[in-house]
Formats: structure tokens, C-alpha cells, sequence
């Protein structure tokens, strides 16, 4: 209901909240969405660091079969490997950023390729410039 309200709002996407017990909760979900606002429409998915590696690498498959736009935090923070580990298998990008707090934090999953999408909130980063400092890095690192 929230993503056909956001559509209707003239969105062209919005986020979903994965990490059910299965992989099959996580595929409804998922399915019911596109199914109701087409294959248009942008669907990125947060599992707020809620898996596994093993239960992440499970679900990619199933996201990149939905066209899925990324799969947000799916571990915990501080597993920058796994994270490089699952972008390694995974077509869907890898995005991270809510619970990092500093440009060194950044820099450590930009260069262990351990995601494609930085998401850098500037208030728990440290202001604009800070701010500023990772947008040039990841760029740099495209």
C-alpha cells in the first residue's frame, strides 16, 4: 500500500523492507509490489544489516530475477568482506551507508569493492564537507 501511495505521489520508486525468516516472505512481498505498480516502477530493498551472509546470498537470485534497483545493508556494518563477497555474486548493487560515520569507514567498503551505492547522510558523517569528501571518492572509484 505505501509503494502504490508513493506511486500515485508521482514517485518513480521506493524502498521495500526485506529480511523475513524466508526467502519466500522476502519473494511475496517483493512480487506483490511489482506485480501492482509494473516493472517501471524502482523497487530497492533494505534489510537493515538483519542477514546472514549465507541467508543475503540466498535471497540475490531471487532480487535480481525482480529487477531489484539495490539490496541495502544486508549484513552487519562491520563485515565489509562479506559485503565485497556478496557485490562479487551479486548483479544487484550492494548499498551501504546509514550506520557508517566517517570518511575512513567509507573509503574501507569503497576500496574492498564491498558495494556499488554509497549512501552518506550528512548529520552522522560530519557535515558537508565530509559529505563532499566521500561523493569524490566513490566517484573517483567508478
Amino acid at each position: 500500500e505505501d509503494a502504490k501511495a508513493a506511486k500515485a505521489d508521482g514517485f518513480r520508486g521506493s524502498k521495500v523492507k526485506i529480511g523475513t525468516p524466508t526467502v519466500s516472505g522476502d519473494a511475496a512481498r517483493l512480487e506483490a509490489v511489482r506485480s501492482a505498480l509494473g516493472d517501471e516502477y524502482e523497487i530497492m530493498t533494505d534489510a537493515n544489516q538483519s542477514m546472514t551472509a549465507a541467508e543475503a546470498k540466498r535471497r540475490v537470485p531471487m532480487l535480481e530475477q525482480l529487477n531489484i534497483a539495490w539490496f541495502e545493508e544486508p549484513l552487519p556494518s562491520d563485515d565489509i568482506a562479506g559485503h565485497a563477497r556478496l557485490q562479487a555474486q551479486s548483479r544487484v548493487p550492494i548499498a551501504v551507508g546509514e550506520s557508517l560515520y566517517s570518511l575512513g569507514q567509507f573509503a574501507d567498503y569503497v576500496s574492498a569493492n564491498a558495494c556499488e551505492i554509497v549512501q552518506v547522510d550528512v548529520a552522522r558523517v560530519g557535515g558537508i564537507t565530509p559529505w563532499l569528501k566521500v561523493a569524490h571518492m566513490a566517484e573517483a572509484h567508478n
